[in-house]
């Protein structure tokens, strides 16, 4: 009962395709880097940087020629990162909005203040602690 798999064994001129590539992406992310598009820097440099991390995924790991059980799990898994992605950005571009029209709508005084404003850390009065009971248990 021996079980004949065999390993697969990647050529070499893959191995030196993506380094080349690699590299040449790296060049164009410190390219994207120095030059100011606002906010199409942070998206281009993502895009470069999921270049990169498939020609090493496909390539370097081998998962072109992988089982497809494990192509499948490994964009299943890709895929819930991009949806937890998506839901991140859309929460955090309406954050703007509700925080400024929060001040308008609610009259809300914090019961909490700065240590500069009428005391210090070392101060207990902010423990609920009234002056008996400091007196009384000192007695003690």
């Amino acid at each position: 009962m021996s079980d004949k798999h065999e390993h697969f064994v990647i050529p070499l001129k893959y191995y030196v395709f993506t380094l080349i590539a690699l590299l040449i992406l790296t060049v164009v992310t410190v390219a994207v880097a120095q030059v100011d598009l606002g906010w199409l820097n942070i998206y281009i440099a993502m895009f470069v940087a999921m270049i990169k991390a498939a020609f090493v995924i496909f390539f370097f790991m081998g998962v072109r020629w992988d089982e497809s059980f494990n192509k499948i799990a490994l964009f299943g898994c890709l895929l819930f990162v991009l949806i937890f992605f998506v839901i991140v950005i859309a929460d955090v571009s309406t954050r703007g909005g509700v925080y400024s029209s929060e001040s308008e709508m609610f009259d809300i005084q914090s019961p909490v203040r700065p240590i500069g404003e009428g005391g210090h850390h070392g101060d207990s009065s902010h423990h609920g602690e009234s002056d008996s009971y400091k007196s009384s248990s000192s007695s003690h």
